[in-house]
């Protein structure tokens, strides 16, 4: 059993497409294949907590999972993921153009944590992302990396209300665990 957990890897995003009521997803992309690394990731509950108050106590709580808001700080934004998810283009000389009035694209988003024991491997299944943060500096006596910070929402699945999905090495079967970022994983049932 894990004591603590610690890193952030393997980050994977998968572009949703959704039509007639139904969602379905693109195959995984790795940020680390294009080259670019997970920093961290900060992502905290959002929803609201409701008190109802009768005969001078709360006769009636009850807490709303909205999913998490947050941000991920990664070495770079690839230009796959701009173009993919955020909607810019690339031109014939390979510029890549970013416009005012594209509505970016939903996605899933995969990524691995550490833990003392056993890793722990995560989907959040329906997310949406701010442009990234455009931040440098000049060279100084030693060189300080830019990073790049997304804010990103992670919110219930429009189909049937689903966050996220977790996966850990020490629980999952092999073939699970291995396969988890070679698609959005999905729940599976158990037999009867």
């Amino acid at each position: 059993m894990d004591k603590i957990e610690y890193g952030f890897r393997n980050v994977y995003y998968s572009v949703i497409t959704e039509s007639a009521g139904t969602i379905s997803y693109g195959t995984p992309k790795s940020f680390l294949a294009q080259g670019c690394g997970g920093i961290s990731i900060n992502l905290a509950p959002s929803g609201d907590e409701t008190d109802f108050y009768a005969d001078d106590v709360s006769w009636f709580n009850e807490t709303t999972n909205n999913g998490y808001d947050g941000d991920m700080a990664m070495t770079l934004v690839s230009d796959d993921f701009k173009k993919d998810v955020l909607g810019w283009v690339a031109d014939t000389n390979g510029a890549l153009i970013e416009k005012a009035n594209v509505i970016s694209n939903k996605f899933a988003l995969g990524f691995e944590v550490q833990g003392n024991e056993n890793p722990t491997r995560t989907w959040y299944y329906y997310c949406s992302v701010a442009r990234p943060n455009d931040e440098h500096q000049t060279k100084e006596a030693s060189i300080t990396p830019a990073t790049k910070t997304l804010s990103l929402k992670a919110r219930p699945r429009t189909t049937d209300q689903k966050v996220k999905a977790s996966l850990k090495k020490a629980t999952a079967s092999e073939t699970a665990y291995n396969n988890f970022f070679n698609a959005v994983y999905e729940e599976v049932q158990p037999s009867i």
